[in-house]
């Protein structure tokens, strides 16, 4: 804390202090001198009555002096003010740091103006605010804080300039890495005063980083934020109850959606606060094709499913959409349905191993959708793999080396490959596979007792199988006479399924973004009776189908600064340019890392669908993060126990920041407290005065005096009235 006077030369009327004490050291007693044979009883009533008049005269001298010194203090306007190391005067040079939140939860609109317009104009307001000398440093809080001021500057124009330049982006923001960017900015800021300034909605999302922590343990770094050296200050501009109402997620179903077949989008609503049933519409390519109601429950989620009728082949932009709201940057949710013809599937190996699994995949009798190519072991390596969805390896191994390399990369790109085993290998030729769930160590026959097996399911959540039905009355049975024997799972891989009790039929991992599942017997009869079994048809069925990759269960994305979007590209030609909403323009590229390639676009920040530029056709939907749609203020009780921000300004509206401001600068006033109290320091004055001036009984009234001259024994007379 420290003191400072709006007037101080009435300081120098703190002089009058001492004429109090002037004129009780010059005062004089008067002394009456009666002269009396014995002075030994009037020394004794001296020695009594002079002590309390020394009492009562310190009492008057100090109430007096201190009336005097509040008087004086109140009319020279005293301030007290929080300061720390160089706030010697009122009007000593400072250092500003304002960090500005960027998220999409700053456009949400209260009244006439966004909370993000609020937030500029508070910080123009403190740029403007800015004395000669002062300097300021600016950023932007996103996922990671953007400096567009990075070191304190006295450029209030560049700083206006920059600040105009700014808007909100379809992202989160993490508040403190922005904050301690903030810090870091005024380290050398020397004696000057230091201000952080954090301008924000009150969104509890940002705050996470903070309220995550557990209050009991020590936060150190936090410590480090802000100082005793540094003020912060918190405008939470949002509103109090945010409504807000929104698409949180979409999916389509089938993931495989084949022409001429109907679909259906299943669509769930979150919602903030208290809002008003409303309606929801469904569009293909700006056409409504479906409305339905959607009647909000605060905290809940609610799901709702729209039909879509039979599409042509091809590409539909897809759109649910809310009426307007507060925050009408998360009323629409884009995706890209992805209409089929046929599904290009590859199968490798022999014809007389292909018989079996090519009448499966496409049988002649029900059109399955599959698109099926054959090619011999051989001719693999020239083939493009990237034409297609999924790749069956039937007794095909071995292979050369540049086709198992070519096959590991379609895999790591996010293919799908079933490996069929056969008689053309033995366990030696898999050695060079790197992406097997499991190396086969031996064929072993089996008895023909113990041939009969029945497949059991080990993961029924496996999105393989999810929703898979067997024909009524029918039972996954097969009779083996060979089957290989795995040796140990890679860590990555697991048994899907089981024929019998505990030998694995069906091994599965994930390498990169694809899939490698590995069979224990053939596609064909040689081995087994697998081709008869009523589980053959449905599982290739859909192992073909769930090859469509993650591309045919993500609609959409979220933006970012370099987003992978091989699997939803899975396919199309490379080089590839894609138009953004706004009509610009971005290059797809293609990276190698780890041998396996990846399709990435850069800052990609519009929310929208993006489309390809030769044909128009939409390609990408990017939506904002569904995080950033839960406009749930922080707690700012649970706030304000934690250490850093103990001793923070709060403000609500612009207008109290200002005054916060105002008042942390200027200080609080202190006149009228001083006035107070030299008011009750005279009361009290005047009440000792008043006492101390009362007419005190002679020694005379109290020694009653015979004619003689001789003390009387009886009772001292009364005083006169």
């Amino acid at each position: 804390m420290m003191w400072t006077f709006l007037n101080p030369f009435f300081l120098w009327a703190g002089l009058a202090a001492i004429i109090p004490l002037v004129l009780h050291l010059f005062q004089r007693r008067k002394i009456v001198r009666i002269p009396f044979s014995t002075l030994r009883f009037l020394k004794l009533a001296e020695r009594k009555s002079t002590s309390r008049i020394r009492l009562e005269n310190f009492l008057l001298w100090l109430l007096r002096t201190l009336l005097v010194i509040f008087l004086v203090l109140a009319f020279s306007g005293p301030v007290m003010r929080s300061a720390g190391l160089g706030r010697w005067a009122p009007a000593s040079r400072r250092d500003l740091a304002i960090v500005l939140d960027g998220s999409a939860s700053m456009q949400y609109e209260t009244g006439f103006l966004r909370v993000w317009e609020s937030a500029v104009r508070s910080a123009s307001d403190l740029i403007q605010e800015l004395r000669p000398g002062d300097r300021a440093s600016l950023f932007l809080a996103l996922g990671q804080p953007r400096p567009l001021i990075e070191q304190p500057t006295a450029d209030g124009e560049l700083l206006r300039t920059l600040l105009k330049a700014q808007k909100p982006l379809p992202s989160i923001s993490r508040l403190k890495p922005a904050l301690e960017a903030a810090r870091q900015s005024l380290e050398e800021s020397g004696t000057r005063e230091r201000e952080i300034y954090l301008l924000t909605d009150g969104q509890a999302l940002p705050w996470r980083d903070f309220l995550e922590q557990d209050e009991t343990e020590g936060t150190g770094g936090d410590h480090e934020i802000t100082d005793t050296r540094t003020t912060l200050f918190v405008l939470l501009a949002g509103a109090e109850q945010p409504e807000n109402a929104y698409p949180l997620a979409a999916s389509v179903e089938p993931l495989l959606v084949r022409a001429g077949q109907p679909a259906r989008a299943k669509v769930a609503f979150g919602f903030c606060s208290t809002v008003q049933p409303t309606t929801a519409a469904l569009f293909l390519n700006d056409q409504e094709i479906a409305r339905r109601t959607v009647d909000p429950v605060q905290g809940h989620i609610q799901e709702i499913q729209f039909p879509i009728p039979p599409l042509s082949p091809g590409r539909y932009a897809l759109r649910v959409e809310l009426p307007p709201d507060p925050l009408p940057l998360d009323d629409v949710f884009h995706g890209v349905l992805n209409v089929r013809d046929q599904l290009p599937v590859l199968v490798v190996g022999r014809d007389h191993d292909l018989f079996f699994i090519v009448r499966a995949l496409d049988p002649p009798e029900a059109p399955s959708g599959l698109l099926v190519h054959t090619t011999d072991p051989m001719e693999l390596p020239d083939r493009r793999l990237t034409d297609y969805a999924c790749l069956f390896l039937c007794n095909a191994i071995p292979l050369p080396g540049q086709a198992i390399q070519a096959v590991e990369q379609y895999v790591r790109n996010g293919g799908t490959v079933v490996l069929f085993p056969g008689d053309r290998g033995d366990p030696s030729d898999y050695g060079p596979w790197s992406i097997l769930p499991s190396h086969p160590i031996a064929v072993r026959p089996v008895s023909p007792l113990d041939a009969a097996r029945t497949l059991r399911l080990l993961r029924p959540d496996d999105p393989l199988f999810v929703g898979l039905r067997f024909p009524p009355g029918s039972t996954p049975t097969l009779a083996v006479r060979r089957r290989l024997e795995f040796g140990p799972l890679h860590p990555e891989a697991q048994a899907i399924i089981a024929m019998g009790d505990q030998q694995p039929f069906l091994l599965s991992r994930r390498v990169g973004r694809g899939r490698i599942l590995f069979c224990a017997v053939p596609a064909d009869r040689s081995w087994s009776t697998f081709p008869l079994s009523p589980f053959y048809l449905p599982m290739l069925h859909r192992i073909a189908l769930f090859s469509t990759g993650a591309g045919a269960t993500r609609i959409s994305i979220e933006p970012g600064p370099l987003l992978d979007v091989s699997d939803l590209l899975f396919g199309l030609p490379d080089p590839l340019d894609l138009i953004t909403p706004s009509g610009g323009i971005l290059s797809v590229r293609t990276l190698q890392e780890d041998g396996r390639e990846s399709r990435v676009v850069e800052k990609v920040t519009e929310t929208g669908v993006y489309r390809m530029t030769a044909t128009d056709e939409p390609l990408l939907a990017v939506n904002l993060s569904r995080e950033e749609s839960d406009l749930t203020p922080v707690n700012l009780e649970r706030l304000r126990r934690h250490p850093m921000f103990r001793k923070a300004y709060f403000a609500h509206t612009p207008q109290e920041l200002l005054q916060l401001v105002k008042k942390h600068r200027i200080g609080t006033p202190l006149a009228e407290l001083f006035l107070w109290l030299a008011l009750l320091t005279a009361v009290l004055e005047t009440l000792l005065a008043s006492r101390a001036c009362r007419r005190v009984p002679s020694l005379s009234h109290q020694l009653p005096l015979e004619p003689s001259g001789r003390f009387s024994s009886l009772t001292p007379r009364q005083p006169p009235p």
